[in-house]
């Protein structure tokens, strides 16, 4: 009987965490839109309000933090946007390359340190000898 209960328990808990994990896949563009809202209305407000308010006159100082602005608002946007599309795991292929190669070296690397340490405790053992 308790492995039947074990048994029922583990499928709802499996059960459990699949809605789980679909209820954050499924939240989590709708939470980026709500963060690229709340960035908008930021920019908004620092268009309207803050940029009008230091500088009155539409001089250099007023068109340079338009153009830092406008970049930092662009790039903010462009972040959460790729942040949506794209995948969670996984790694892209020339960096598991390059990631083997180097264990490869490692290994290499630490089996010449290994001969290397053999061969002069070999070669302290002759000195002891004679």
């Amino acid at each position: 009987m308790a492995l039947l209960w074990q048994s029922t328990a583990n499928k709802l808990k499996s059960y459990i965490t699949q809605c789980f994990n679909f209820a954050v896949w499924s939240l989590g563009p709708l939470f980026i839109l709500i963060a690229m809202s709340l960035v908008s209305l930021a920019a908004y407000s620092f268009f309207e309000g803050v940029l009008q308010h230091y500088f009155p006159l539409k001089g250099i100082g007023y068109y340079s933090n338009v153009v830092i602005g406008v970049y930092l608002l662009v790039m903010i946007t462009f972040q959460y946007t790729l942040a949506i599309f794209t995948s969670a795991g996984g790694v892209n292929g020339k960096v598991l390359a390059a990631l083997q190669s180097l264990e490869n070296r490692r290994q290499r690397l630490n089996e010449q340190h290994k001969l290397e340490n053999s061969s002069e405790s070999i070669l302290k053992q002759e000195v002891f000898i004679f």
